[in-house]
């Protein structure tokens, strides 16, 4: 028989509300089950990761690296569409 792993009671899953939550990708991209489950090493919500990924791939980021750059670049376009503030857009994001 297996335990099921609960995570301490003072971590809560973190809800984040996107400006652009009303845009289809961000709506396809929330519905997306998080693997992770709440945790205090989950600094950023998988929504903004994906988005985040998925947009800078389309513009020809092709490794981890150049994603945090375009990311970077790209930061006041991103942050109409999904809350980035207090995050620093590195490689560990």
């Amino acid at each position: 028989m297996t335990k099921e792993k609960k995570p301490p009671t003072h971590i809560q899953k973190k809800e984040t509300q996107h400006p652009g939550s009303n845009t289809r990708l961000i709506k396809i991209l929330e519905d997306v089950p998080d693997p992770r489950g709440p945790s205090c090493n989950c600094k950023h919500p998988l929504t903004t990761i994906l988005f985040i990924t998925i947009v800078c791939s389309l513009c020809g980021a092709n490794d981890w690296e150049i994603i945090v750059v375009q990311a970077q670049a790209m930061r006041d376009w991103l942050s109409r569409y999904i809350d980035i503030s207090g995050y620093t857009l590195r490689k560990d994001f």
